[in-house]
């Protein structure tokens, strides 16, 4: 008997911990490229199913409940091109005390980024900022492609970072060297949005999307969210799930990692120079 009160209580405790730490969750996974060339994402709830209302107390439904956020979002590296909320599920504009503005502001309120400012150098010839061989003012991964497609060319020299009349190996060097550089009178894309909605009656725990999203290019990128993303007033990492309140959400994940990006950067340039060699023997040939 004794040991089956040990057990019970045992139990009993175990549950209430449980029922202490039991906390709905978001989570930001990055989908894929689209065919536009740009990167998707997926920001993510997870409801607690330890939250969920008993049965009993809806009959009509059976388990389950509903969950609201107030979720500040960042976006680095890159900018957003499209943000949509997955409205069939969020059906109810909250309104949300916004980090970024400081002042209540209803669903989907997107500060958005500044734009880089570049002026276009109007032809062929050195960019305007060292590496920027796409010429949208940042130094980025979108720049190697353009350089690895020229190189050795005479003629078009969008690539072309030291002026010299051919694009070459001293033209990565200078990419590689000014990667992450930003345009004068220009700034990071960075671009900041607020969520704050209210979900549909949920009948199971597993994530539940809230927005996608879509940055431009492929380039490394990364979004933040909770207390996490910058914003210059306290607030948006709240969920809640049965009428509680749960603060303290927030995380960041960066796409490709930066380990990826040195890897296939290595790859592309011993790829990209093995291709120069053979068109220069052939040209000597010739």
């Amino acid at each position: 008997m004794n040991r089956t009160r040990t057990a019970l209580a045992g139990f009993a405790i175990f549950l209430a911990a449980s029922q202490l730490w039991a906390a709905p969750a978001v989570s930001v996974v990055a989908t894929g490229i689209n065919p536009s060339g740009n990167r998707e994402w997926s920001v993510r709830v997870w409801p607690d199913a330890a939250l969920f209302y008993n049965p009993d107390d809806f009959p009509d439904r059976g388990v389950g409940g509903s969950v609201a956020v107030e979720l500040a979002i960042s976006v680095g590296g890159s900018a957003v091109s499209d943000v949509d909320v997955h409205s069939a599920v969020w059906a109810y504009a909250n309104p949300g005390h916004n980090p970024f503005t400081g002042s209540i502001t209803t669903g989907l309120a997107f500060e958005g980024g500044a734009s880089s400012a570049n002026d276009a150098s109007g032809g062929a010839g050195a960019p305007s900022l060292l590496g920027d061989y796409n010429d949208n003012g940042i130094v980025g991964l979108e720049d190697f492609p353009v350089w690895q497609d020229s190189l050795g060319a005479i003629e078009f020299l969008a690539a072309d970072g030291n002026a010299d009349g051919v694009v070459d190996s001293i033209d990565y060097e200078l990419w590689a060297a000014n990667y992450g550089g930003i345009a004068a009178g220009g700034s990071d894309p960075t671009n900041t949005m607020f969520a704050a909605f209210g979900s549909q009656f949920l009948m199971s725990f597993g994530p539940v999307e809230l927005l996608k999203i879509e940055t431009l290019g492929s380039g490394p990128t990364t979004i933040t969210w909770g207390n996490l993303a910058g914003a210059p007033h306290t607030g948006g990492n709240r969920l809640a799930q049965i009428g509680v309140n749960f603060d303290g959400s927030s995380g960041s994940v960066t796409v490709p990692e930066p380990a990826s990006v040195a890897l296939a950067l290595l790859i592309g340039l011993v790829g990209a120079l093995k291709s120069g060699r053979l068109r220069s023997r052939r040209l000597s040939l010739a």
